[in-house]
């Protein structure tokens, strides 16, 4: 039944599952690493639905996947969560968020090296 829906609303569905899942009060914001990837990987399938208010919240979550994936020695997944994490910042990242920005190149490099 579910795959017989139309892609948006499979889209949706995903997205709100992730967006879900990700301000619950049960999950601890500091220590996700027990659910990142699950979170991330619901986002990703409604990636084109992220809010532009949402996007540096969800730039940090995927600097946090980044860093658990490095963290498990996968660095192509690692590299794929850093640089979608690159792609959620603003145009004028380097002026607006400077300390995400740096974080996230440098560990993109990291995880490109390794």
């Amino acid at each position: 039944m579910f795959l017989t829906l139309p892609s948006f609303i499979m889209k949706q569905f995903h997205y709100d599952l992730g967006m879900s899942m990700y301000t619950s009060s049960s999950i601890d914001q500091d220590d996700l690493s027990d659910v990142i990837f699950q979170i991330v990987g619901q986002i990703n399938f409604g990636e084109s639905l992220i809010q532009p208010e949402d996007k540096v919240e969800l730039a940090k979550l995927y600097c946090k996947a980044g860093i658990k994936a490095m963290d498990l020695s996968d660095y192509e997944t690692s590299n794929s969560y850093l640089n979608t994490a690159l792609h959620l910042l603003p145009e004028d990242r380097w002026s607006s968020n400077y300390k995400l920005c740096l974080k996230i190149y440098f560990l993109s490099a990291k995880s490109m090296y390794m």
